[in-house]
């Protein structure tokens, strides 16, 4: 019983790990459509803002 709910758990943090990856690479390719350099971090705060969306909260 045990077993499977480490396996569930594993599963549910690689699921994690890999949807953080998309949306960094996707954040990092949107701030290059721009002409501008990303910054090297992996912070998804950091890299929205670096696109200008924390200007764009105002709801």
């Amino acid at each position: 019983m045990r077993r499977r709910g480490a396996l569930r758990a594993c599963r549910a943090n690689w699921a994690l790990f890999a949807t953080h990856q998309a949306v960094e690479k996707a954040l990092k390719a949107a701030i290059m459509t721009k002409n501008r350099r990303p910054p090297k971090t992996s912070d998804l705060t950091e890299l929205y803002n670096e696109l200008g969306g924390a200007e764009r909260e105002a709801c």
